[in-house]
């Protein structure tokens, strides 16, 4: 009987990527026979109780710097709705100081118009 690896290989002669696993067992479940290395117990030893006591404050410090991120977030988000509010009141008080400068402009033509020329007032 030819199993199925030794099909493909015959069929293909190129090397297949197929994964030493079975599919029906999980990556994380599989464990080669007669191999333990207690690899979590040798990478982490316990903790001594400076470490601990370093990564609690840490783990507080990161928490309290993440509640700050959110408050100025939020104080970031209303200071932009501020600021657009305050670019809208901008632009209408220049088109309304525009207007007033066209009126006084006007004004100004009129009242150079009603002025006597010293021309006039000597004939």
């Amino acid at each position: 009987m030819v199993s199925l690896y030794s099909e493909c290989s015959l069929a293909s002669s190129h090397p297949t990527n197929r994964a030493t696993i079975p599919p029906r067992v999980g990556p994380f479940k599989y464990h080669p026979a007669g191999v333990d290395c207690n690899l979590f117990d040798w990478y982490d030893p316990p903790a001594s109780g400076f470490m601990r006591e370093l990564l609690n404050d840490l783990r507080d410090v990161m928490l309290s710097l993440r509640r700050n991120k959110a408050e100025l977030e939020c104080v970031v988000e209303e200071l932009r709705t501020k600021e657009e509010e305050q670019c809208v009141e901008i632009t209408e008080a220049r088109h309304e100081l525009a207007a007033l400068r066209l009126v006084a402009s006007k004004d100004e033509a009129k009242i150079i118009g009603l002025k006597p020329d010293k021309s006039r007032l000597e004939k």
